[in-house]
């Protein structure tokens, strides 16, 4: 019988665990867990609940306020199934269970959660419960024992020929006081114009914040191009404690007013790098498909690999 409860910290290494097995591309130290859950802001609601199957747990959820999002009464939920339990009912005890506690607050309005496009079991159930797609990511591999920087250098040039300087964000910060005020406002900017189903929130500097303190960051791996003092674009890379021969392309963007001069290529270019003095063998990104970024991906060599996909529903 399968008991279903909320989440306390002696749980960390089963819901690991139970991750691990469902996403073995993405796994995870107890430690990248705890960071997460150390660093989510406290204001928006937030809840974790583990099901439980003969005292073992079989899956974990969460669910929390679309914070991210202009549309009023949403929330982004996740469940996760251990492979050897699919089919014992743990997805549907979690999604009830969620409606039951959501329901109290009285503004749940929409549902939203993505999955991987080759989870077939994820989507048949997302399906069932009412859940349509509403954009589709393709997840990329660039093989970093394979690329070649030479053939871009010519736009590298033209970049540094137009003034245009591009540094680690280690470097900025230990020669610009204003680094944090400046790398904000081109973050937040970028975000406006990623693909989004909905209306995006401006990205407030607590994120930022955040996000420089996750153990995962790697200042010395994003790098940004500065035009007179600007910050005008970027590519950033994240780490992988659990994965050392792993890195993930976090936000790689361009200011409308630098778009077409070839800048993206230039940062990207440096990310990659990067990744390659590293050590890393493997760098992964997604985007949007229609997202002119995916195409310059495969342009540098970025293989398709299965996409994620986003899903909603009206309550």
């Amino acid at each position: 019988m399968l008991q279903i409860r909320p989440f306390v910290a002696t749980d960390y290494e089963r819901i690991t665990a139970v991750w691990n097995a469902a996403w073995p591309d993405y796994s995870k130290l107890v430690s990248e867990f705890k960071a997460q859950d150390e660093l989510r802001n406290p204001q928006h609601y937030w809840q974790r609940l583990v099901v439980e199957e003969a005292g073992e747990i079989i899956g974990y959820g969460q669910f929390g306020e679309a914070w991210w999002s202009k549309v009023a009464g949403q929330y982004g939920i996740n469940f996760i199934t251990h492979p050897d339990f699919l089919g014992h009912g743990a997805a549907t005890a979690f999604y009830k269970e969620m409606l039951v506690r959501l329901g109290t607050r009285g503004d749940l309005q929409y549902l939203v959660t993505e999955t991987r496009e080759d989870y077939a079991q994820a989507i048949q159930f997302l399906t069932e419960h009412g859940f349509t797609q509403v954009m589709r990511y393709p997840t990329s591999h660039l093989d970093l024992t394979l690329f070649d920087p030479d053939p871009y250098q010519h736009k590298m040039a033209h970049v540094t020929q137009a003034g245009i300087d591009i540094c680690p964000l280690a470097t900025l910060q230990e020669r610009d006081a204003d680094w944090m005020t400046r790398f904000h406002r081109l973050k937040a900017d970028v975000i406006k114009d990623v693909p989004s189903p909905d209306e995006m929130v401006e990205w407030p500097f607590e994120e930022l914040q955040r996000s420089l303190a996750h153990p995962n960051f790697m200042p010395e791996g994003v790098f940004v191009a500065v035009d007179k003092g600007q910050y005008v674009a970027l590519s950033e890379l994240w780490s992988s404690q659990a994965d050392l021969k792993k890195l993930f392309t976090g936000l790689t963007g361009v200011l409308r007013s630098h778009r077409r001069r070839g800048l993206a290529t230039a940062v990207k270019v440096r990310a990659i790098c990067f990744a390659q003095r590293y050590g890393a063998t493997i760098l992964e990104t997604d985007n949007e498909e229609n997202n002119p970024m995916f195409q310059l991906n495969l342009q540098l060599g970025f293989q398709p690999q299965p996409a994620l996909v986003e899903f909603k529903k009206k309550m």
